[in-house]
């Protein structure tokens, strides 16, 4: 689907002693002699100074890993591994803190030392100098921080290391004054984003994978953009005529690896006979603000207008579109809602599913004085109820965007898009333990659309 992000398969790899990669089944037949010869270069791209590419020369031909880390030992090292059976290599590093000493080390899979040595990164540019700003508590809950810079300089995404500060940055600025309206990290860890109503694609070394501008797109996407099992899924929205009502009304519009139309939704297909707008005013009826989709390929979309989530037949369904459910944040939505139960919710985003089936959001809010929350929903689909599970609340409103999250660790995560805020809840007793705003350092602030917890 993609130009490979590395020579070969890329592991990631934080902390501690490292472990040899295993082969790979293609290596496993190739007999490696102990007497293994080789020589390394590591050298950082002129593009981006937090990016390197290492050649490696191995003989006899075999599979090569490269380990490397900031060289006074405080943060992670990583290991990317090039499983190909070659005598030549080339390994892309990134990942990395900025003005940092790095050491490196090739091996051979069976973990003996090829070649070794250093270099240092170089500065993070204007536009890209996003950092973590916290108040008194824990430590960061996550590895690294996926988002869209807090700068308002260019249309820059950003990966915020353990430290809070920037490890990976591109600019994906396309003109002057380029906004970047939404910025995710896919399955296959590339970097996904909304750019001047495109749609864009870079792997971790910044190559375009995917450009659709939106001259190229045949309808308006905004808001959202998701990838999973190599379809993309983008949110669009379109005016309708409904009676004499105009009406703004949004949809889902599916891509595959090359960006061409794979299918389409339409809310305008499915809305009430009386959809309680005023005749005659050109109304943003819905507002579609997420797009998420699960392993059996099923659509999450999340409605902020109308305080409502609709799960959808997916693509491979005969049925793709037809709507399985509608959930309701309380029972005055214009949608009406398929499900009982004791749930409120307003103005929500960031819908998705946990592991579990469990439904997470943020619980943003319409009124001002109220505190936004993360909500974790139990839903019974057969029964068609629904249950409040978790509700952790805020210590302000969250007027538009934000995010809300659980980490591998089981911390539930918040970020509150106009403050640039970041919050933690502790998994075990739902006890508020981090606060940080988000900060662009030598550059006025924007906001912060959505904040998302990697594992990479």
């Amino acid at each position: 689907m993609h130009t490979a992000m590395l020579a070969g398969v890329l592991a990631a790899c934080s902390g501690g002693p490292r472990e040899p990669a295993a082969p790979s089944e293609t290596a496993a037949d190739t007999a490696v002699p102990p007497t293994a010869v080789g020589e390394a270069d590591c050298v950082l791209t002129k593009e981006n100074t937090l990016r390197a590419v290492c050649t490696v020369h191995v003989d006899p031909p075999q599979p090569i890993q490269i380990a490397f880390g900031p060289a006074d030992g405080f943060g992670p090292d990583r290991v990317h591994v090039s499983e190909q059976v070659t005598s030549t290599h080339t390994v892309d590093l990134y990942i990395m803190p900025p003005n940092t000493q790095i050491a490196w080390t090739a091996q051979a899979v069976d973990g003996l030392q090829l070649a070794k040595g250093r270099f240092s990164t170089g500065v993070v540019p204007e536009g890209s100098t996003t950092s973590l700003k916290q108040r008194p508590g824990g430590a960061p809950p996550w590895q690294l921080l996926g988002l869209a810079s807090a700068c308002r300089v260019g249309a820059v995404a950003v990966l915020l290391g353990p430290s809070s500060r920037v490890v990976w940055y591109e600019d994906l600025t396309e003109r002057l004054g380029s906004l970047l309206e939404a910025v995710t990290f896919t399955e296959d860890r590339t970097v996904l984003a909304l750019v001047d109503d495109g749609i864009f694609e870079v792997d971790l070394m910044g190559r375009r994978l995917l450009t659709l501008p939106s001259e190229d797109l045949p309808v308006h996407v905004h808001h959202d953009v998701f990838r999973r099992d190599g379809l993309t899924y983008v949110l669009f929205n379109e005016t309708v005529k409904h009676d004499e009502a105009s009406l703004l009304v949004d949809g889902v519009l599916v891509l595959d690896a090359a960006g061409a139309e794979v299918a389409r939704w339409r809310l305008a297909d499915h809305l009430p006979d009386d959809p309680a707008i005023s005749p005659g005013l050109t109304t943003d009826y819905s507002h579609a603000n997420s797009v998420w989709v699960d392993a059996a390929g099923d659509i999450l979309v999340s409605f902020r207008h109308l305080d409502t989530v609709i799960k959808l037949d997916g693509v491979a369904a005969d049925t793709f579109g037809a709507i399985r459910w509608r959930l309701a944040g309380g029972p005055d939505a214009a949608l009406g809602s398929d499900f009982t139960g004791p749930v409120d919710f307003q103005a929500q985003h960031n819908v998705h599913l946990e592991d579990d089936g469990r439904m997470i959001m943020l619980d943003n809010r319409a009124l001002p004085q109220e505190s936004s929350s993360i909500l974790v929903l139990e839903l019974d689909e057969g029964a068609r109820t629904v249950a409040e599970s978790e509700r952790h609340t805020l210590p302000l409103h969250c007027a538009f965007q934000g995010s809300a999250w659980r980490t591998e660790s089981g911390v539930l995560i918040a970020g509150c898009a106009p403050p640039r805020r970041m919050f933690a809840f502790n998994a075990e007793d739902g006890s508020l333990f981090y606060d940080a705003e988000l900060v662009c350092e030598g550059d006025q602030p924007s906001f912060a659309p959505r904040v998302i917890p990697l594992s990479w």
